[in-house]
C-alpha cells in the first residue's frame, strides 16, 4: 500500500514539473510554474513520504526503491537543459546530464529539509529554488578569462 502511495506522489509530482520538463518556453516562466507546483505536491504527500522513509529506516537519504521516480525526472530535466543548450538558451559548457543531477539533488535535500521536515513556507522555498536552478543552468557569465578582473567579487 506504501508503494503504491509512493508511486502516486511521485506521478503528481512528475505531473507538477511537467510545465518545465516537457515545455519549451520561456525557461524561467517555465521554472517556476513547475517548482511552485512541484513544492507543493511534496507538501500535500509530505506525510506519506515521512511515512515510507522510517518505515525503510533510511531517514537520512532517499530509499534506493524510489530511484527509478528520481531517475524519470533526472532524465526530464536532462532532455529539457539539452534541448535548451542546443536552441542557444543555454551556455552548453556544463553536460545537460551533471546540471540535472546537481539541481535536482539541490531541489530534493531543500524541499526534504524545508517543507517536509521543516514546515517552512512551500512558496518562498519554491520561488528560490526556480531562481537559483535558472541561474545555475541559463545564466551567462559576462566575466572574461582574467581573474585578476574579478579579484573583489
Amino acid at each position: 500500500m506504501i508503494d503504491r502511495l509512493i508511486q502516486l506522489a511521485f506521478s503528481e509530482i512528475y505531473e507538477a514539473a511537467a510545465p518545465y520538463l516537457d515545455g519549451d518556453g520561456d525557461p524561467r516562466r517555465d521554472l517556476h510554474r513547475a517548482l511552485t507546483a512541484t513544492v507543493a505536491a511534496v507538501d500535500r504527500n509530505a506525510t506519506v513520504f515521512q511515512l515510507a522513509a522510517r518505515l525503510s529506516g533510511r531517514m537520512d537519504r532517499m530509499p534506493p526503491e524510489w530511484e527509478p521516480y528520481v531517475m524519470r525526472l533526472r532524465n526530464a530535466a536532462a532532455r529539457r537543459i539539452r534541448g535548451d543548450q542546443q536552441r542557444g538558451i543555454a551556455p552548453a559548457d556544463i553536460p545537460a546530464g551533471t546540471s540535472a543531477n546537481a539541481l535536482l539533488a539541490m531541489v530534493e535535500a531543500q524541499v526534504v529539509r524545508e517543507v517536509v521536515v521543516g514546515g517552512s513556507d512551500a512558496a518562498e522555498t519554491a520561488r528560490v529554488l526556480a531562481e537559483l536552478w535558472w541561474r545555475a543552468v541559463y545564466s551567462r557569465p559576462d566575466w572574461d578569462d582574467d581573474p585578476a578582473t574579478h579579484a573583489n567579487v
